[in-house]
């Protein structure tokens, strides 16, 4: 199982944005949303870090698109894809958006 598939199981958990929330810039919109983010492996040299964000298909005037801006406590991600998904999915009324941050490696 993939870990896209364990959030559309754990939904109703992970969106409760009471618990969860983050307030969140999308596109120039501020929202309430689920953030997860990845733990990057301390013992590898990564260059990126990347992560999810869940927010109500409501809450934003129109559908996410590839490389729109996001700001998550001061920093700056985009909106991901690979060459055969769409920059989202849709599930139980909230857009799942995959999102990453390219970082230096520290030395």
């Amino acid at each position: 199982m993939t870990l896209a598939d364990e959030i559309l199981t754990d939904m109703p958990v992970f969106t409760n944005t009471d618990e969860f929330g983050k307030t969140i810039t999308i596109g120039g919109e501020t929202v309430e949303a689920t953030v997860i983010l990845d733990d990057p492996t301390p013992n590898l040299d990564l260059d990126s870090r990347q992560g999810q964000v869940l927010v109500a298909v409501a809450d934003l005037s129109s559908a996410p698109t590839y490389r729109t801006v996001i700001v998550i406590a001061g920093e700056t991600w985009l909106i991901f894809r690979d060459n055969k998904d769409q920059a989202y999915q849709v599930a139980d009324g909230m857009y799942i958006i995959p999102i990453y941050k390219d970082e230096r490696v520290q030395l």
